[in-house]
């Protein structure tokens, strides 16, 4: 087992679009009887070369299934099957990568981020992350684990929500004539 996990290493992502951002709180299983997960969405443009990740899962099935390999669940889906269309990334796909624990979030200089206002749907991203490969009640696959995370870039907001800042106009500083519940 030890030998096992000793092949398996640490992918850095390309940038990536974050979709479906539970890094700040776990998100409740849809599986009774699962426990919560950190998990984050990574949208790759067609353009963007992944192939780092496809050999990567593909090493990780063969590792844990050997010919046994076809067949199994894919960790890599096709953007355009998304309800909601992402500007710019047709024809790309995604992967999602969960952890058990709360991943570290650094920007673009490694500090820490720790504002979940900083780091959002939208953002551009990198993740590492590594392919595993499981095999639980009859479902076979390979699936991404996410370990840490860094900000490339802001994006668009994809949730839709504004900070404090952009909601409100400045009202003045303070005098009664620009008070609006005088």
């Amino acid at each position: 087992m030890a030998e096992e996990k000793s092949k398996r290493r640490a992918i850095i992502t390309p940038p990536a679009c974050a979709m479906f951002v539970y890094v700040w709180e776990p998100r409740e299983s849809m599986n009774e009887g699962q426990p919560a997960q950190y998990s984050i969405s990574l949208l790759f443009k067609k353009t963007e070369d992944i192939s780092a990740l496809r050999r990567a899962a593909k090493a990780a099935a063969v590792e844990k299934f050997g010919d046994k390999a076809r067949g199994l669940k894919d960790p890599f889906r096709d953007v355009d099957e998304l309800e909601t269309p992402v500007p710019g990334y047709k024809g790309g796909v995604f992967i999602t990568a969960k952890s058990k624990t709360r991943p570290g979030i650094v920007d673009a200089d490694l500090q820490a981020i720790t504002d979940p206002m900083d780091f959002y749907p939208g953002c551009i991203c990198r993740a590492s992350v590594t392919a595993w490969p499981f095999d639980k009640k009859g479902s076979k696959g390979v699936t991404f684990l996410l370990n840490n995370i860094q900000k490339v870039k802001d994006g668009t907001r994809l949730d839709g929500k504004k900070s404090a800042e952009e909601e409100f106009d400045a009202i003045g500083d303070g005098d009664d004539d620009n008070d609006p519940l005088a």
